[in-house]
């Protein structure tokens, strides 16, 4: 029950995280429709733009973290067959 409770907040990390990608991508949108001029140099588009890599690289690593979850229950119920068929 913890590993299922585990995956469970992962996934709604993972899902609020999104929201914000999505926010960040649309503000990003918005900024490139500006002209070019006023683009060069500009430390909010650079400041979104990272904020969307940090929050691309923190939605992997938290997929990568549902993965070995999941895998750790897995083997925990392949466990509690082998153990009740004894």
């Amino acid at each position: 029950a913890a590993v299922e409770d585990g995956i469970s907040k992962l996934q709604h990390v993972r899902y609020a995280r999104w929201s914000d990608l999505a926010v960040c991508e649309r503000r990003l949108e918005l900024l490139e429709q500006r002209p070019l001029q006023d683009l060069a140099g500009d430390s909010v588009l650079e400041a979104l733009e990272g904020e969307r890599q940090t929050l691309l690289q923190a939605r992997q690593e938290l997929l990568d973290k549902e993965a070995a979850m999941g895998q750790i229950l897995d083997e925990l119920s392949e466990a509690r067959r082998s153990l009740l068929a004894e």
